[in-house]
């Protein structure tokens, strides 16, 4: 099963401690998570990128302060919509951070390109170890119970799955996702890539299925 929410963001104030610079709190609306591994883009109000950069472990980024002006932030994480916030006045002499919670719409189709004619891609397939393996939870397996898993979690530049970063949304029955986190707590993934570079991405609802073959 699939969540999807209607793209929304909403701002809250707060006093940004380094003079200097702009930026803010990435956090999901739905579940109050602090968000890594978003992009982040600041545009003029002409569409114009000015800079670029990525939220951090706790859900933070900033760049350095642009000329005094109008601007707004783009936030773009795979396959999902990127969501738009809205036009805000940056001054550096006064800037407060502010807190944006975010809900992505899923678009499976998105792909979610940073520069032009540069190829970004997300974390790839498992690399290990060896024992890293989604094991089906006997009890469900002996009694035929199938179903699903959704979770969101990051995968940071080397391909490991950020622990803290793990967060069920919804299974079909409890009792399959200890074997999801543990899965992802050991597995490593060729890691996405960001203008040819490994980067760390956050991947939201992401399913896992749990199925019995003939």
């Amino acid at each position: 099963m699939r969540i999807t929410v209607a793209a929304a963001l909403f701002v809250v104030s707060a006093p940004l401690h380094a003079q200097g610079l702009v930026g803010g709190i990435v956090v999901d609306s739905a579940t109050g998570m602090r968000l890594p591994c978003v992009d982040v883009a600041l545009e003029d109000t002409t569409g114009r990128v000015v800079a670029r950069s990525q939220t951090s472990n706790d859900g933070t980024f900033q760049f350095d302060a642009p000329a005094r002006g109008a601007y707004r932030y783009t936030f773009g994480v795979w396959h999902h919509r990127p969501v738009v916030g809205p036009i805000e006045r940056l001054d550096p002499s006064t800037e407060r951070a502010r807190t944006y919670q975010v809900a992505f719409a899923n678009d499976p189709a998105q792909k979610l390109k940073l520069w032009p004619d540069i190829a970004d891609s997300p974390p790839g397939a498992p690399r290990g170890p060896a024992g890293a393996r989604i094991t089906y939870p006997k009890e469900l397996f002996d009694k035929k119970i199938e179903g699903t898993v959704t979770v969101h979690y990051a995968v940071d530049s080397t391909g490991s799955v950020l622990g803290p970063s793990i967060r069920v949304i919804s299974a079909t029955d409890p009792r399959f996702e200890p074997a999801v986190t543990a899965y992802l707590q050991q597995v490593r993934l060729a890691p996405a890539r960001r203008a040819g570079q490994p980067a760390c991405a956050l991947m939201l609802n992401q399913p896992f299925n749990f199925s019995i073959k003939p």
